[in-house]
């Protein structure tokens, strides 16, 4: 059984920037067997970023994922890790905290290539990238 794991979008815009696919961290989670479940917010921000011809590749790449939504238990998770990163003067932005929050409530690991702002966040599992 395949290990379901959340990219943050760091991860998938980097795997889309780069001409050589098969060097990405994306590619490596994939080859390792990895499976996906993606953030409302990682979607949105992959989305909304996206124009013109890319928006097709994007949205057929996340309909292989699970989609996790934003739902009550993640804004309770997200509001305690925000007074978390306030008492600890360590702040980040608020959808950075949701993607965590959404990674942390269903149990999952958050693969990124910005440690040095997950790493602030007390329990939650990451999977740094390069």
């Amino acid at each position: 059984m395949a290990v379901v794991i959340s990219p943050d979008t760091s991860v998938l815009i980097e795997h889309f920037r780069t001409k050589d696919k098969e060097y990405t961290s994306y590619r490596k989670l994939v080859r390792d067997g990895y499976q996906f479940a993606i953030s409302a917010i990682t979607q949105y921000e992959v989305i909304a970023g996206t124009r013109g011809e890319l928006l097709e590749i994007w949205l057929s790449e996340l309909e292989t994922m699970f989609f996790l939504p934003i739902t009550k238990p993640v804004v309770m998770k997200a509001r305690e890790i925000n007074l978390q990163l306030k008492r600890d003067r360590k702040q980040l932005d608020m959808p950075d905290i949701l993607i965590a929050a959404t990674a942390m409530v269903n149990n999952l690991s958050l693969a990124t290539l910005n440690t040095k702002h997950f790493e602030r966040i007390k329990g939650l599992g990451l999977v740094p990238m390069k």
